[in-house]
C-alpha cells in the first residue's frame, strides 16, 4: 500500500507560514522600486540574513510553487549565504535589476539556473558572470547569451564543469571560439570545462562553419566528456580523418592544425598518432560513423546510434570496454533478431539500454535479448508489431492458452526502471508474440526487487491479469515501485485498487486513456485515496 500522508515537520510548517507571510509582514517595508533600483539594496540587513542556504533555496521553491514569488520578494531572499540558485520557473520575474542583485549579494554561488530569463539583457548577463568566479555549472539556455557572454565566461569561470547555452539564437559559430580561446592573450581557456549543451540553435548557425567550430572546442577542450549537439558525431569524423583544408577559422586564433598538433604532442611519447578525444558521452551517431567514433573515443561509455535500413549494426564496431550506456533507434523499422549479435557481445556490461523502431518477427528475440542484459538497470522499449512483405501480420483469434508454470525467468536484480511501448497500434501483435510478451512481462515484474518506475503504454494484452498474477501471494514484488504509468492500457479498477492495497511506495499513478476506467471508477478511487490519507498522486484524462 502506498505510504501514508504524515505530518508536516515542524521546519515545513514554519517555512509555510514564511512564506504567506511575507507580502504582508516580512518585507513590507522594503518593496518598493526605489529600493530595488538603489544601490542601498546590497547593503540591507533582513530577516533572511541569518537562514541556511538550503532553508533558502527550499522557501523559494514553496513560493513558487504557491505561486506567491514578486520579484522584491526574490530580491529580498538572494543572500550571500546561496550556493545554488534556480529560477528558470519565474523567467518573468528575473531582470536586470534581479541580477545586479545576485551579482553583488550572491558572490559564493557555485551552481546557477537562468533557463529561459530571456528579459536578462547580454551586457547585464556578461556582467553577473563576471563577478561570479566559484560557478561550477551554469545554465544560460533560451536567453539573450551572445559572444561577449561566452568571452566572459571564458576569462572569469575559470572553475566552470557544465555549461548549457542551448536554444540561444545570438550565437553565431565564430561565438564558440570565444569560449575556449582568448586572443587577446594567445591562451586556451575553460580548462576544465566536461559538459557542453548546445542544443537548438538558431538555424542559420546549423552548418559547415559550426561543424569546424565544434572541431574548435573538441580539440581546444582537453577535459570535455559530453558535447550534446548533432553534428558532434560529424565532427569526431573530421578529427579521425585530421583534413581541415576546408575550415574557414578566423586569423585571430590558432588553425585546425596546431590545435590537433598539441593534442597529438601529448600522445607521442606513447607511440600513439591518432588524435584521443576524452568524450565518454555522444549522441545522433549514425551507424556509418561508429568505427572512426570508436577510434578517436575509446573511453565512451554512453553513446545512441542511429541505424539505416541498409546498414546493421556490427558488434564488431563496439569493442569499448567501458560503453555502460547505449540507445539504438532505427530510421526504418528493422527486425529485433538484428541487434542481438550486439546486445550478446556487449549486454552484460550495459547498465541503460534504449530501443526504438525495432519489430517483433520473432517471438523468442525479446527473450533473448533479456537473456543477453543481466545487469541492466533501466530499460527502455518501442516496439512494433512484426511484418512480412512489408504488410502487416493478421492477429490469431484462437484463445490464449495460459499456463503460469511455464513462465520463462528473467532475474534483473539490479532493474529501477522499465517502460514498454507498444508504437505499432493500428497493426495487432500476433497471439503467439503477445503470449510470449506478456510472460517475459510478468517474470520481468517478479524477479526485478528493485524496480521503482514502470511504464507500459499501449500493450496489446490486459494487464489485469499481469498484475493479479504479479501480486498473488505472498505477495513480494512491486515493493519498492514508486512510479507506474498506464498509458491507453488494459486495465480496469479493480486492479488498481489491488495495486493500492498491496505493499508498495506508489507515489504517482498515471491512468492516462485507459478506457476500462469511467470517470465515476476514477472519482470513486480518488474518494478512497482521501479517505485512507494515501500519499499518491493519481491522474486520468
Amino acid at each position: 500500500m502506498p505510504k501514508k500522508k504524515t505530518v508536516e515537520s515542524l521546519q515545513k510548517l514554519c517555512l509555510k507560514n514564511v512564506a504567506e507571510h511575507m507580502e504582508c509582514f516580512w518585507v513590507k517595508d522594503y518593496t518598493t522600486d526605489s529600493y530595488l533600483e538603489g544601490n542601498h539594496c546590497r547593503y540591507t540587513v533582513g530577516p533572511f540574513s541569518v537562514l541556511a542556504d538550503a532553508l533558502l533555496q527550499e522557501l523559494i521553491q514553496l513560493l513558487e510553487d504557491d505561486q506567491r514569488l514578486t520579484s522584491p520578494l526574490l530580491c529580498s531572499l538572494l543572500q550571500p549565504q546561496l550556493t545554488e540558485l534556480d529560477l528558470s520557473s519565474c523567467p518573468n520575474l528575473v531582470s536586470r535589476t534581479t541580477v545586479h542583485i545576485i551579482s553583488v549579494r550572491c558572490k559564493n554561488l557555485s551552481s546557477l539556473v537562468l533557463h529561459g530569463c530571456s528579459h536578462i539583457p547580454a551586457d547585464a548577463l556578461a556582467n553577473l558572470l563576471g563577478g561570479l568566479p566559484c560557478l561550477l555549472k551554469l545554465d544560460i539556455s533560451n536567453t539573450q547569451c551572445d559572444t561577449s557572454v561566452l568571452s566572459t565566461i571564458r576569462s572569469c569561470c575559470w572553475r566552470l564543469r557544465e555549461l548549457n547555452i542551448s536554444g540561444c539564437g545570438r550565437l553565431s559559430p565564430d561565438s564558440f571560439l570565444h569560449l575556449a580561446y582568448d586572443s587577446d592573450t594567445n591562451s586556451l581557456c575553460c580548462p576544465g570545462l566536461k559538459r557542453l549543451y548546445m542544443e537548438g540553435l538558431d538555424p542559420a548557425t546549423n552548418g559547415e562553419d559550426l561543424v569546424w567550430a565544434l572541431v574548435f572546442m573538441l580539440l581546444a577542450l582537453p577535459s570535455l566528456k559530453c558535447v550534446v549537439h548533432d553534428s558532434v558525431a560529424e565532427a569526431v569524423c573530421l578529427i579521425y580523418d585530421q583534413q581541415f583544408e576546408g575550415a574557414r577559422i578566423p586569423p585571430r586564433f590558432p588553425s585546425l592544425e596546431k590545435l590537433a598538433e598539441c593534442r597529438r604532442s601529448a600522445y607521442s611519447s606513447k607511440g600513439r598518432s591518432q588524435l584521443i578525444l576524452a568524450l565518454t558521452q555522444i549522441y545522433y551517431v549514425p551507424v556509418s560513423s561508429v568505427p572512426k567514433i570508436n577510434a578517436v573515443c575509446p573511453s565512451l561509455s554512453e553513446i545512441c546510434v542511429a541505424l539505416t535500413e541498409n546498414l546493421a549494426f556490427n558488434p564488431c564496431l563496439l569493442p569499448w570496454r567501458h560503453l555502460v550506456r547505449l540507445t539504438v533507434s532505427c530510421m526504418e523499422v528493422q527486425d529485433l533478431r538484428e541487434l542481438l549479435a550486439v546486445t550478446q557481445s556487449l549486454g552484460p556490461q550495459l547498465q541503460f539500454l534504449a530501443l526504438d523502431g525495432f519489430s517483433l518477427e520473432d517471438e523468442s528475440s525479446f527473450q533473448t535479448l533479456l537473456s543477453h542484459c543481466p545487469n541492466l538497470q533501466e530499460f527502455w522499449v518501442s516496439f512494433h508489431s512484426p511484418r512480412r512483405d512489408g504488410c502487416a501480420l493478421q492477429p490469431n483469434t484462437e484463445a490464449i492458452c495460459w499456463d503460469p508454470s511455464s513462465l520463462p525467468d528473467h532475474s534483473l536484480p539490479q532493474l529501477n526502471n522499465l517502460t514498454l511501448i507498444h508504437s505499432d497500434v493500428e497493426n495487432a501483435l500476433p497471439l503467439k508474440h503477445a503470449v510470449l510478451l506478456r510472460q517475459c512481462l510478468i517474470s520481468l515484474l517478479r524477479h526485478s526487487p528493485n524496480l521503482e518506475s514502470l511504464c507500459l503504454a499501449s500493450l496489446p494484452f490486459s494487464l489485469d491479469d499481469v498484475f493479479q498474477t504479479v501480486l498473488a501471494p505472498p505477495g513480494t514484488s512491486l515493493l519498492h515501485l514508486c512510479k507506474l504509468s498506464l498509458v491507453e492500457a488494459e486495465v480496469s479498477s479493480p486492479t488498481i485498487g489491488l495495486l493500492l492495497s498491496s505493499k508498495n511506495e506508489l507515489a504517482c499513478l498515471e491512468l492516462d486513456t485507459c478506457l476500462n476506467i469511467s470517470e465515476t471508477e476514477y472519482s470513486e478511487l480518488l474518494r478512497k485515496v482521501s479517505e485512507k490519507r494515501l500519499d499518491v498522486h493519481v491522474s486520468w484524462k
